[in-house]
């Protein structure tokens, strides 16, 4: 995926980077506090990443910084996404902003 990026736009990132995610034990230190925006679309689902995808979110953020990602609201409690959210805000790791939803694609709506 990294190469046909590059194939496609040539030169146009400073930087491509395969990571796997999910281990915040072992985030690389170059990553940490780097990012003013951190985004995730389908990676909080059935199968693939757990509470610890959050924690690395954080970790890649400067401070300040926003995370931005979609999940369906199923999720939020099938998979305890939505309590450790909270537990992060209650111990001060991030800040809740926002939250949207989309009726279009909640089927539980």
């Amino acid at each position: 995926m990294l190469e046909d990026c590059e194939r496609r736009r040539p030169g146009i990132h400073k930087e491509l980077i395969e990571l796997f995610l999910g281990k915040p034990d072992t985030f690389p230190e170059h990553l940490k506090n780097r990012f003013d925006v951190v985004t995730g679309s389908g990676i909080f689902a059935d199968n693939h990443l757990d509470n610890k995808g959050f924690d690395e979110m954080i970790l890649a953020l400067k401070p300040g910084g926003l995370a931005i990602f979609a999940t369906r609201t199923e999720y939020l409690t099938k998979y305890g996404y939505g309590p450790y959210i909270k537990k992060l805000e209650e111990e001060g790791k991030w800040k809740y902003v926002e939250e949207l939803t989309f009726r279009r694609y909640d089927n539980n709506l």
